[in-house]
């Protein structure tokens, strides 16, 4: 009997042709052509179809238009222990290919059948959002944020003003007015943005989610155990704390109008940056302003810019500077900066801007001293050239004894020790006839301070009187248990 293959005029061994596949949207970066895909000559390649599982049932995001997950039939080169991967097309038209090891979200996955899971899919979101800001679920979540953002905007705005007509004892009805808008959960979350935020001491994130820290916020709205404390997430505060920054930065900008329009035209204000590296090896410019605020009230600097920075040629500063102002200020830098005073280093950044450049003397002498004590030292050809390890020495000699001397009571202990010396080396100078030298040190605590430094200062009286003198050529009489000197007498 004749298969029905070779009744349709084909040879019995041959396979049954695959049933075609509708093809795929251009997002999706699919290939019905198994061999698109190699883990070494294309691994940017596009992939089959086969190898992809459905997107969860019951589940509509738009981040699964380009998230995938692998299926059984995956190649187990491209698999290898990953459960997803994105799929976006890139500019030069080849795949993603990033591989997520995702974990299985266990209650949302609970009632759901084992080969359909729910999985957390956030460090994949974040991906997509910024690797892909082209794809549907990009632009749906930047416009997501932007509307959160501008509501801890507006909640860190009213709360600001709150503080302010508390501090200068409005009315209670103009308070009211002023937070109509908020819940008390917002004013919560915006109150702990601000402990993180003004905190003297630096907070670590996870300290807002102690159980000694829910206590304190029910105990102080008088809340019932068991009552559920709003506590700002790590999403949340960082949106809070953008917020306060906008805010802060919304009166600036009120600020720099009101003194474009005094200045009738002119520039008015002073740059002040300096570049450093952090700890993590990494340099960052500071950039500031100063200038004199609306009816010459007050002298203003504030920081407008911490940015990292790759390239520190004058040029490169000198463009971030200029974009930094524009960004946050939106002005250009030329029609409010007068001049600009830096480290003598970055001279070149001020003549970039045509500004009048003034180098900072704090830091010519900070940079004299501590090349003096060995603290700069400077290197050519990764050799030091002016090091001074006998300076480093004593400075950390000296650093010791001002912790030592910073715990408990011992300073006060080492100032009356001082004093008592400096007692009986007046004493002894009564003694002997001599005028009562004044000590630089008696009435003031000073890291170092005994007797021998009226000693010190007697010495030099000593010697700025003639030699006729009868004082100079008897010995000093030095106070019990002071050292003696064997130096003679001028």
């Amino acid at each position: 009997m004749e298969s029905a293959s070779a009744v349709a005029g084909q040879p019995p061994c041959a396979p049954a042709p695959e049933p075609e596949r509708p093809p795929l949207p251009r997002d999706a970066s699919i290939s019905n052509d198994p061999g698109a895909w190699d883990a070494e000559t294309n691994p940017h390649g596009c992939l089959d179809p086969a190898w992809l599982a459905d997107d969860p049932q019951g589940v509509s995001s738009k981040a699964y238009e380009v998230l995938k997950r692998f299926s059984r039939g995956a190649p187990a080169a491209l698999a290898n222990g990953f459960t997803h991967i994105c799929v976006a097309v890139l500019k030069d038209g080849k795949c993603c290919n990033q591989r997520f090891r995702l974990p299985i979200h266990k209650i949302a996955s609970a009632k759901r059948p084992k080969d359909d899971p729910i999985y957390v899919t956030s460090n994949a979101q974040k991906h997509i959002a910024q690797k892909h800001p082209d794809t549907a679920y990009a632009q749906e979540s930047a416009a997501r944020s932007k509307v959160k953002q501008q509501k801890a905007e507006m909640v860190m705005h009213h709360v600001g003003q709150l503080r302010a007509a508390e501090a200068e004892g409005t009315s209670k009805l103009k308070q009211s007015q002023l937070c109509a808008g908020l819940t008390w959960e917002q004013k919560c979350m915006a109150a702990q943005a601000l402990h993180y935020i003004y905190s003297k001491r630096q907070i670590h994130k996870s300290e807002l989610k102690t159980k000694h820290f829910k206590y304190m916020i029910r105990v102080a709205a008088q809340l019932p155990a068991g009552a559920k404390v709003p506590i700002i997430t790590d999403t949340g505060l960082q949106q809070f704390r953008q917020g306060e920054f906008d805010s802060l930065f919304t009166f600036i900008r009120v600020l720099i109008e009101l003194k474009v329009i005094e200045a009738k035209g002119n520039v008015f204000s002073m740059l002040v940056h300096d570049g450093g590296t952090l700890t993590n090896k990494r340099t960052y410019l500071a950039i500031g302003l100063q200038f004199v605020a609306p009816g010459f009230e007050k002298n203003i600097i504030v920081c407008i810019g911490m940015v990292r920075i790759v390239d520190s040629t004058n040029t490169n500063m000198a463009a971030v500077v200029e974009k930094v102002i524009e960004e946050r200020l939106g002005k250009k830098a030329r029609d409010i900066l007068a001049r600009s005073r830096q480290d003598r280093k970055a001279l070149g950044v001020a003549s970039e801007l045509d500004l009048d450049r003034d180098a900072c003397m704090m830091h010519d002498n900070d940079k004299l001293a501590a090349s003096a004590c060995g603290d700069l030292v400077r290197s050519k050809n990764k050799k030091p050239v002016n090091a001074f390890p006998e300076g480093q020495q004593l400075l950390d000699i000296a650093h010791k004894g001002a912790v030592h001397f910073s715990y408990g009571n011992r300073a006060d202990e080492l100032k009356a020790i001082g004093k008592a010396n400096n007692v009986r080396s007046r004493a002894a100078h009564t003694a002997l006839g001599r005028p009562q030298p004044a000590c630089l040190c008696a009435d003031q605590f000073m890291p170092i301070h005994s007797a021998p430094c009226c000693v010190t200062y007697a010495r030099r009286a000593r010697r700025r009187l003639p030699s006729s003198s009868p004082w100079t050529s008897t010995r000093l009489a030095l106070p019990p248990g002071t050292r003696s000197s064997t130096r003679s007498s001028a």
